[in-house]
This record gives C-alpha cells, sequence and structure tokens, in this order.
C-alpha cells in the first residue's frame, strides 16, 4: 500500500537550463520524502548537471566568468526570488506578478524552500492583494530575527518596502547571514515583546505600518520547557496582534500570522491534505498554541471584521534554520512512533 500511495502522488521533476527544462544527462533521479512520513516517496529529482548550468550562464551573460565568484552567488539568489515572488501558486492557477484578489477558498503554496514540500492556509477575510510592488507599504514583522522572519524581510527589501523588525532577541545574525550590509541597513530593528500590546501600538504608530507580518513564537522546546510562558508569548501575544491592528484597521490594510502543521496529529493526515478546515489534533503544546490562534483570527473576523491570512508551514529549512530542530526531529519520531 506505501508504494502505491507512493506512485500515485509523487511528482518527477527536471532541471531548467538555458531556457528550457531538461531530464538528467545522466539519467539518475534521486527520491525526495515526505519527512513526516519516510515511506511516502513525494517527488523525484534528477541530478544535479552543473556543467550545463554553467555553461548555459556563460552564454547568457559574457562577463559572468570574470565576476567574483561571490557576486555570481548573489545574482543567482536574487534571480530566484524574483521568479519565486512572481510565480506565487494558488488552488486555481498562477499568480502572474500583478494585483490579484485572494479568495477565502484559495490556498497561497509557499515555495518548497521555504516551507516544505507542502504548505496550507487559512483565510479570514477576503480583501488580501499579492503584489509585485510594494514600496508605497510599511510592514512591521514580528520575531524578524528568527529564520523565516529574516527572510521575509528580506523579501520585502527586495519588494522596496519599508520593513520594521519586532523582536525581543538582539542577534542579528540570520539577517547578516542572507542580506548585504547595504539591504540590511534599510531594515528597522526595534527591541519589542509581544506580551506587551502599548509597546506593539507604538511600534505601529510610529512608523505607520500599514501591514503586519506575525512570527514571534516560542518553539516546541521551549514552550514544553516553561509551558505558562509558552501561552503567554504564543496565545496571549498573538491576541495582542490582533487587537492592536483590529484598533488600526483603517490603517492597517493587511496580517499574516504564522500557525503550524503542528496543529494535527499523524492521524489528521488524510483529512488535513483533503480541506484545510480539517480539526486538528495536536500533540505538543506548541501545536495546541497554534490551534488556538487560529480561533482567535476567525473571532476577529466573525465579531470585528479584522481580516488575516494564517500558514501552516511544514518542514522549515535552509539558511539561518539553526534552531529549533530538535523540536522538528522529536516530532517526526512520536509520529514515527504512533504511526508504527
Amino acid at each position: 500500500m506505501a508504494e502505491t500511495v507512493a506512485a500515485a502522488t509523487r511528482v518527477s521533476l527536471r532541471d531548467y537550463i538555458g531556457g528550457e527544462r531538461r531530464a538528467a544527462a545522466s539519467g539518475e533521479m534521486y527520491e525526495q520524502r515526505n519527512p513526516m512520513r519516510p515511506d511516502e516517496v513525494v517527488a523525484e529529482v534528477p541530478a544535479c548537471d552543473a556543467g550545463a548550468a554553467v555553461a548555459a550562464a556563460h552564454e547568457a551573460f559574457p562577463g559572468w566568468a570574470a565576476a567574483p565568484a561571490p557576486q555570481r552567488g548573489n545574482l543567482l539568489v536574487k534571480v530566484a526570488d524574483c521568479t519565486a515572488t512572481r510565480r506565487i501558486y494558488v488552488q486555481d492557477g498562477v499568480y502572474d506578478g500583478g494585483a490579484r484578489t485572494v479568495r477565502r477558498d484559495q490556498v497561497v503554496r509557499l515555495g518548497p524552500a521555504r516551507a516544505g514540500p507542502r504548505g496550507a492556509g487559512v483565510l479570514h477575510g477576503a480583501r488580501h492583494h499579492l503584489r509585485g510592488c510594494m514600496s508605497d507599504e510599511r510592514w512591521l514583522v514580528t520575531g524578524a530575527l528568527g529564520c523565516i522572519g529574516a527572510w521575509i524581510a528580506r523579501t520585502l527589501v527586495d519588494e522596496d518596502a519599508a520593513v520594521v523588525g519586532f523582536d525581543l532577541g538582539n542577534d542579528d545574525s540570520r539577517l547578516r547571514l542572507i542580506m548585504e550590509p547595504d539591504e540590511l541597513a534599510r531594515v528597522t530593528l526595534l527591541g519589542g515583546d509581544v506580551t506587551d500590546s502599548a509597546q506593539l501600538g507604538r511600534a505601529l504608530d510610529e512608523h505607520e505600518v500599514t501591514h503586519v507580518v506575525h512570527l514571534a513564537a516560542l518553539l516546541v522546546p521551549l514552550a514544553r520547557a516553561d509551558p505558562p510562558r509558552g501561552a503567554l508569548v504564543n496565545v496571549v501575544g498573538t491576541t495582542n496582534v490582533f487587537e492592536v491592528v483590529k484598533a488600526r484597521r483603517e490603517r492597517i490594510r493587511g496580517l499574516a500570522y504564522a500557525s503550524s502543521a503542528a496543529v494535527y496529529d499523524v492521524a489528521d493526515s488524510a483529512a488535513a491534505l483533503a480541506a484545510e478546515d480539517a480539526v486538528g489534533h495536536p500533540v505538543t503544546l506548541y501545536g495546541v498554541h497554534k490551534l488556538a490562534n487560529e480561533g482567535t483570527a476567525r473571532v476577529y473576523w466573525l465579531e470585528d471584521r479584522v481580516p488575516s491570512v494564517g500558514l501552516r508551514p511544514y518542514v522549515v529549512y535552509g539558511p539561518g534554520r539553526d534552531t529549533g530542530i530538535e523540536g522538528v526531529r522529536e516530532t517526526i519520531e512520536l509520529f514515527r512512533r504512533r504511526s508504527a
């Protein structure tokens, strides 16, 4: 049965080199497996044809070979980010880079390098626009010093948006890892605690924020080690974000927050893949907190018409992902034991 499921759900990928999609010259394909269900193969990835890719780059950019290696790498990253920004997949098609309204029944899927092979969204309200240019917008990102927060800050800077990072910490190493100094200089970093609603409100007003991305949270190990503190940051902190946005909804046009695939148990897999509003049975306090936050978002929409977008990242990995890994491993091992 496992092989049948894997064969039915896997996709075969090809390299995109020189303006065309190519199979691996060697014919080799590698299996990409679902980390939560190791017996499930979700994709076949071709062996990288590095030589062909370099030859195509030399042909397209005559000065490529003369450029310093860091400059070549930075150009490739920027091109990849630009491509990803303009190709945001939604349930009924592909976003082409212009302004487009996302309906409540659409699911914004993050690219696999940012959110794992699967993503899910919970939308409340119907006036969220995906834009190619955001120069007139001012964004506040809570938890901006974390992995996802750093990448969101970088993406917003690339889109010419004004970015304010709001974080209790002061270690900007992840931002420095993925951003050039001139890019980082365009991010305003504020020390702040989401459990302090007055502090949050001042940050929104002093910087005339128009959009909020709420990521600040204590991950699985920290929420387990100190449950009261975990609930205070994860649940009360999120409620504070919704409350301060509600008080300024004439100016703040968008609110996105991070939920998590942790709202589900392994036994919920089939239902969760079939419908984004499937009932979850979290097995960690962190998952319970995230499920509560989705309920909070729903109530703020129903009672106060505060629109929001909640995303449930699956497995997050890549540059800057240096904390929370133990929690991921523990969750995977727990799911393995429960499914055995």
